[in-house]
């Protein structure tokens, strides 16, 4: 038979299977061990005989006596340990000879003695236990000296038994059990108390045996000895999948636990220890589940009855008693077995207390474990702590508080608002607190329409909303959060969240299967936020399995860690204002394709809303299929046309690396037609006309993808090119042939050459977002290659970060399919930036970037999460119908655009720039050839530009440029853009061939061309002749005058503005020395007069002479007539002090002081230091009032004094204070 199997460190199961044989090889067994023990002694007297010899017992072989005529013995040793703990041995046995004899097996005599526990290894002077059979009765004894039988059962020859001896611990009790067969013995055949001989420590155990040379007779088998020994472990899983218990829950598990053991286990008694005030007021009932798994609720569940444990619960424990004298019996066997148990409380509807929590726990130095009386189990000590709950109360929504200004008072905070466990008699003290479970439409509301109001954030324990059809919603406004510790879920099939606050969940949500729960989502500045905020795993659950999404949802964040799983089946969605967020190293999972989290697009354009996913933190992830929404503009034949596309998600499963889409999907909303047609996997049509390409930036030349049959795939961050014809629905002219009619065969249109006019589609790209950082291209050295890359994310990317970030040009080339060319984008000048271009990419776009690397090694163009831009959707196009950018340029830009209709045009960017070139270099876009006309500058070096930078050199410049076209019209040029600057020049249009002049920039300008005649289009019709503009004066009434300080202030006002022109007042002491006073002010743009001033501080005595210098932005110079102020009839403005003033001041190598009084007499002075050293002393003849007097101070050092006047009778006049530099 097969060895026995032994569970030992895998378990926690200690002292197991102290020896076991089974006979199957060698008795001498190498290496030794356990299961395969080492037998010394007449090893040549017995064999491990088999078929034919024998019928082994069980397995393949059987340890059998060979050929003797006297006692011999084989015997090995085995350690029990120190203490008398429950022993089991086990061993199957068969005599196929004679009855044995009724003597010992010595010389002559066919018997055997078969020692179980010997303190020795001879078995003719040790003292021990062993089994033996004596003319066919089987005894178990004890010899300590002299024999004592303790059980004995007859046998019979030729049938196999299965023996059992077992051995309890403490008082010592022998049992024999005895069946035929090779199952476990269950029958008990006699038992005894004996405790004489010692059976701990090391023992021996010996089989002795005389066959009387006849082989084979006695057989044995599947030898074991075994210690009954058990683990205890606490264990969390199959517990109440919420932390918050409430009043009037039932069947909740709270307490698990596992025992694993060897042997048979009597338990007397089970104690599980709670923590904190649990008391019986707040428990019903309890019981104890046992189960052979760790889920709770499932089939194999049992609760034990009164007949099996009496349970009692003082408050802070939950003690299960066995009364029978062996207790409550988990029989065991050699083997390790697991059973589980399960505290299950049914909670009080009434109880008070909801500040509580408990913890549940058990441990050896509790006896949270006892077994019944005399037996001993080899256990080792164990301490565990399970979960940690809060017990709350059951709050419903009643609004019945009292009116305030006669209008019902709505407040979530108010009591008289909520009853408990739906007793409309039952009012709290208070409103629900972070202990309490929350419910809404429960129970019917006092009026229908009195909808709870959060007036305060709050913080509850779980959230309800019940199946009554009262359409319930509470109302979060903005700022306020309500966070919900546990469970959030939901039963009503019109269940609302209202306002812009946030609900923060930190236990599982779940959606009832014919339920709804909507959020507000008015606008990306109203609408709610849920938010799953846990660090330990949260599931999202919604079982209404309808298409039509039941869970609608504003702003979506994840945070804490942890998993947040979507539970298969169920739609939700995000609405295109909404943003998902995730931080703290979460990840978001969506492990089933029926799960659908669908991110919404709007529909109106050109500034499209969509639901974005914000930048993802290293750490974080959405693992999982999304659904994500790109809108398509349609309703015209102009939207007949290629549209540059890419993929916000990857096909199959995630990847850290992401993946690649696939282009077959696109056939389940779009046309998608090609080579050979249905043969290749692609719709049928007449024409058969390629629908998909790619770019291939080497040969700068598309590939065309000619079988869907190949599975064709494209890469995250690669750009690729659909022709979009509307959706794949069949038009009522459908042929055969042609299924969607004159959606791909003009022939069958209106007239009979017109294909339909394509309608607006909303495609959904199912497959795993794209996040982390995505490489779009590896750029060579030296190439200047162009790469058709894409926005990867679901969420809008920001070209400028992008170009700054990798070795590209300063532009983006984005197709724009109505007006047939490319949009370019100038990250330098925006306001170059041609047919509407902007700086934010969004989702599903395709765009070329062109390879600047010079670096001198290969680079890789890297996206990175940290260039999504989510918060400025609204400043980004898909470029299916044309705007002018909204942020004006400091320089002077010009766009100019060549037109046809409002979808047939070419635009081109002109900037004039000091550090520009006149031929092509880094700040100049190339032109790509659009589909109908084209217009472009030709620079002096050849090179046709979209974007042309230019030096504006002298007085002007001129510019040649390039026409080209499809069809002969008339054609317009017209300027779609001018920044304020260029208000400071005059564009003219020059037409060679008929030689006309326009102001471009005032009006338009058309013309015919026919292609038959290249004299009318091409490089030589056309050039723009730039020029400088200088500003007229734009001032009057320039004025100056002495303010109430005694400080000069000049006027002035303007009537016209001119972007650039400043303003500087000018000051001489005469009438030609004039030089700069203050800084020069800037126009200001008015659209009347405009009024300006100046104060001039350092205004001298005597006459100031002023003038008003206006330069415009070439540096021309205007000047206004000449004011006089005079200062005399006063002290200036310096700082004066008794009627006396000193200036300058600082000091460089003198002084004046002036007076506004006379002084006859001599007026004497004395200089000194901050010290009151003196340093110069002295006097003046006379002071005359508003006549200076000068003083030299060059030779003093740098530092302050002051100077001290005195007149002729020598009292102080005053101290003035002076800096020397």
């Amino acid at each position: 038979m097969a060895a026995v199997s032994v569970l030992l460190v895998a378990t926690g199961v200690h002292a197991q299977v102290l020896l076991s044989d089974d006979f199957e090889t060698s008795l001498t067994n190498t290496p030794a061990s356990t299961t395969n023990p080492v037998w010394s002694g007449s090893l040549t007297e017995f064999a491990i005989s088999s078929s034919p010899t024998i019928s082994p017992l069980a397995g393949s072989s059987s340890l059998a006596s060979y050929t003797h005529n006297s006692e011999d013995n084989i015997y090995t040793t085995y350690n029990a340990g120190t203490s008398n703990v429950n022993m089991v041995w086990r061993l199957l046995y068969k005599n196929t000879g004679s009855t044995t004899d009724s003597a010992d097996p010595n010389n002559g005599k066919r018997s055997w003695n078969f020692w179980l526990a010997a303190n020795g290894s001879n078995p003719t002077t040790c003292y021990g236990y062993y089994l033996t059979e004596r003319q066919g009765v089987l005894y178990l004894r004890r010899y300590n000296g002299g024999t004592t039988n303790l059980a004995s059962f007859t046998l019979t020859n030729n049938t196999t038994y299965s023996i059992k001896v077992t051995r309890r611990g403490s008082d010592g009790l022998w049992v024999l059990y005895v069946d035929a067969g090779t199952g476990e013995a269950t029958t008990s055949r006699g038992s005894t108390n004996n405790q004489e001989v010692a059976t701990t420590g090391t023992l021996y155990t010996i089989l002795l045996s005389n066959d009387k040379n006849e082989p084979n007779t006695f057989l044995f088998d599947n030898y074991s000895i075994s210690q009954a020994s058990a683990t205890l472990g606490c264990t969390t899983a199959g517990l109440a999948s919420s932390s918050y218990l409430f009043s009037g829950d039932v069947n909740k598990a709270v307490h698990s636990f596992q025992l694993t053991y060897i042997e048979d286990l009597p338990i007397k008694q089970l104690t599980i220890y709670s923590s904190g005030a649990l008391n019986n007021g707040q428990i019903s009932s309890f019981s104890l589940v046992k189960s052979t798994n760790t889920t709770y609720g499932d089939g194999d569940d049992v609760t034990l009855t009164a007949t099996d444990f009496t349970g009692n619960n003082n408050g802070s424990n939950f003690r299960f008693d066995n009364n029978n004298t062996n207790g409550y019996l988990l029989s065991g066997t050699s083997s390790a077995t697991t059973v589980y148990f399960f505290l299950v409380l049914n909670l009080s509807s009434t109880f008070v207390n909801t500040s509580m929590t408990s913890t549940f726990s058990m441990s050896s130095a509790n006896s949270s474990l006892v077994f019944s009386a005399n037996n001993s189990i080899n256990m080792a000590a164990y301490s565990c702590t399970g979960n940690t709950y809060s017990f709350g109360k059951l709050f419903d929504w009643y609004g019945n508080a009292d009116l305030i200004s006669g209008s019902p008072d709505l407040r979530w905070s108010s009591n008289k608002n909520w009853v408990l466990n739906g007793n409309t008699g039952s009012i709290p003290g208070a409103a629900p607190t972070q202990y309490d479970k929350v419910r809404i439409a429960s129970i019917n509301y006092v009026n229908s329409s009195r909808q709870p109001l959060v007036d305060a954030s709050t913080t509850i324990a779980g959230l309800e909303y019940g199946s009554l059809s009262t359409s319930p919603t509470f109302t979060l406004n903005s700022g306020i959060t309500v966070t919900v510790n546990g469970d959030v879920s939901n039963g009503n099939t019109a269940a609302a969240l209202a306002g812009s606050g946030t609900l923060a969940i930190g236990g599982n949500f779940t959606n009832s299967s014919s339920a709804t729960f909507t959020t507000n989502r008015t606008s990306a500045s109203s609408q709610n936020t849920i938010s799953f905020t846990s660090s330990s795993a949260q599931t999202i659950t919604n079982s209404n399995t309808s298409t039509t999404p039941s869970v609608v949802l504003g702003n979506l964040t994840f945070s804490g860690g942890g998993t947040k799983t979507f539970a298969a089946g169920g739609y939700y969605s995000v609405s295109p204002y909404s943003t998902v967020t995730l931080s703290g190293s979460t990840i978001v999972s969506i492990p089933s394709s029926t799960t659908h989290l669908q991110l919404l697009t709007g529909t109106t354009t050109p500034f499209l809303t969509y639901a974005q996913i914000a930048t993802i933190p290293t750490g974080s992830s959405i693992q999982g299929n999304i659904d994500y929404q790109v809108y398509f503009q349609g309703g015209s034949l102009f939207y007949r046309n290629y549209r540059a596309m890419a993929a916000p998600v990857y096909s199959g499963s995630y990847s850290a690396s992401n993946g690649s889409y696939s282009l077959a999907s696109l056939k389940n909303t779009f046309i998608i037609t090609g080579l050979n047609g249905s043969a290749n996997g692609f719709d049928k049509s007449t024409n058969n006309g390629a629908t998909l390409r790619t770019y291939n930036p080497a040969t700068n030349n598309y590939t065309f993808i000619t079988s869907l049959n190949t599975l064709p795939t494209v890469a995250s961050g690669q750009g690729f090119y659909m022709y979009y014809r509307g959706n794949n629905i069949a038009k009522p002219n459908a042929t055969v042939n042609d299924p969607y009619g004159a959606k791909t065969n003009s022939t069958l249109g209106a007239g009979g050459n017109t294909y339909a006019t394509p309608e607006a589609v909303t495609y959904t790209y199912t497959g795993v977002p794209n996040q982390g950082d995505v490489s779009a291209a590896t750029l060579p050295n030296g190439s200047n290659y162009f790469y058709f890359i894409a926005n990867p994310y679901a969420a809008t990317l920001d070209a400028n970060a992008v170009i700054a970030a990798s070795n590209i040009s300063l532009f983006t080339w984005t197709w724009d399919p109505v007006s047939g060319t490319y949009a370019v984008y100038d990250s330098s000048t925006p306001a170059a930036s041609t047919h509407g271009a902007k700086r934010y990419i969004v989702p599903g776009q395709g765009f070329f970037v062109k390879n600047s690397n010079t670096s001198g090694s290969s680079k890789t163009l890297k996206i990175t999460e940290a260039m999504k831009s989510t918060g400025n959707s609204a400043s980004a196009v898909r470029l299916l119908s044309t705007g002018a950018p909204s942020v004006a340029a400091e320089p002077p830009v010009i766009r100019l655009q060549f037109y046809k209709n409002a979808s047939v045009r070419d635009e081109l960017g002109i900037v004039l720039s000091s550090v520009a070139k006149d031929s092509l270099d880094a700040g100049d876009a190339a032109h790509l050839n659009g589909d109908y006309l084209n217009l472009t500058s030709i620079t002096p070096d050849n090179q046709y530009l979209t974007i042309d930078k230019r030096p504006f050199k002298g007085t002007r410049i001129i510019v040649p440029l390039f026409i080209n076209v499809a069809a002969d019209s008339i054609y317009t040029f017209k300027k779609t853009y001018l920044s304020p600057v260029m208000s400071n020049y005059k564009v003219t249009l020059y037409d060679s061939l008929l030689n006309n002049k326009v102001e471009i920039t005032n009006i338009d300008y058309s013309f015919n061309v026919y292609r038959a005649k290249p004299e009318t289009f091409g490089g030589k019709r056309f050039k723009l002749i730039i020029e400088q503009l200088p500003a007229p004066v734009t001032f009057f009434e320039f004025k100056g005058k002495l303010n109430g300080d005694k400080k000069g202030l000049l006027t002035w006002q303007t009537n016209r503005y001119r972007l650039g022109t400043t303003y500087q007042v000018q000051r001489a002491p005469d009438t030609t020395n004039f030089t700069d006073i203050g800084l020069a002010q800037v126009g200001v743009d008015t659209t009347g007069k405009g009024s300006y001033q100046l104060v001039d501080s350092t205004i001298q005595q005597g006459n100031n002479y002023y003038r008003l210098v206006q330069t415009d932005v070439f540096g021309n110079k205007s000047y206004s007539n000449k004011v006089m102020i005079n200062l005399s009839s006063a002290v200036g403005p310096v700082d004066v002090k008794n009627g006396f003033k000193l200036y300058p001041n600082p000091v460089v190598t003198g002084f004046s002081i002036l007076s506004d009084k006379s002084y006859t007499g001599k007026v004497s002075f004395r200089i000194y230091n901050s010290n009151s050293e003196i340093k110069i002393s002295g006097s003046f003849t006379q002071l005359n009032a508003f006549e200076s007097v000068k003083q030299d101070v060059s030779q003093l050092k740098l530092g302050v004094y002051f100077i001290e006047l005195r007149d002729a009778n020598n009292k102080v006049l005053t101290t003035l204070k002076f800096i020397k530099q």
